[in-house]
């Protein structure tokens, strides 16, 4: 399989961009955000419930993704840094990263997403579990954060896009959560969720410590 970078994909869709005959491209993705060019044999035996199908397409050329839903690695120094400075990354207990990434389809303006993760008392209910310093964070690019519940909450703008560029990397997802240990490493889950989910993954990476 051949490696690409993402930004490859926007160079193939300009070179193809007046071609009469729409190419389509298939990509494989791992854990470190690295694409690989696969057959369409090959893309449809690999699609599974752990990669999320992420498709895009303009005139002339059609990228289908299967990019990895959950993943566990470890920050590098440069990125452990950020969160250090930017959320206070603590020393002794996990920090929980909930991230917002676009905008709602068209809603009425009193609407609010009915979430399960706004149901409740969310932190308590994680602190029941292990003891979290935790963030709402969302893309600088929303507008509608009420949709969100930003009546009640204090939601922190993902600065220079960072968590978005680093993290969820693709767009298409929505949004997902990163629950960073002490050490530095991380649990990172695309796409949408429940409250119920994520605290079963918690209680889950408290029991085994990131170690697998």
């Amino acid at each position: 399989m051949k490696k690409i970078l993402i930004t490859l994909i926007v160079t193939t869709q300009s070179v193809f961009l007046f071609s009469q005959d729409k190419k389509h491209k298939y990509y494989d993705n791992d854990s470190n955000n690295n694409l690989y060019e696969i057959s369409e044999s090959q893309y449809l035996s690999l699609k599974n419930d752990l990669s999320y199908p992420l498709i895009y397409e303009n005139d002339s050329i059609k990228v289908s993704i299967l990019s990895k839903i959950n993943i566990t690695s470890k920050l590098n120094e440069s990125t452990l840094d950020y969160f250090k400075i930017n959320y206070s990354l603590d020393k002794n207990n996990f920090t929980v990263i909930n991230y917002i990434d676009n905008d709602p389809r068209k809603v009425s303006k009193s609407y609010q997403v009915p979430w399960s993760i706004f149901e409740g008392d969310f932190i308590k209910e994680m602190n029941k579990i292990e003891k979290i310093s935790h963030f709402w964070v969302i893309n600088p690019n929303v507008t509608n954060l009420y949709y969100y519940h930003g009546n009640k909450i204090n939601w922190q703008k993902d600065t220079d896009n960072y968590i978005q560029k680093n993290f969820l990397f693709f767009e298409g997802f929505n949004g997902g959560y990163i629950i960073l240990d002490p050490k530095g490493n991380f649990y990172l889950h695309r796409g949408e969720y429940s409250k119920e989910d994520f605290l079963k993954q918690l209680k889950e990476l408290k029991r085994k410590s990131f170690k697998s």
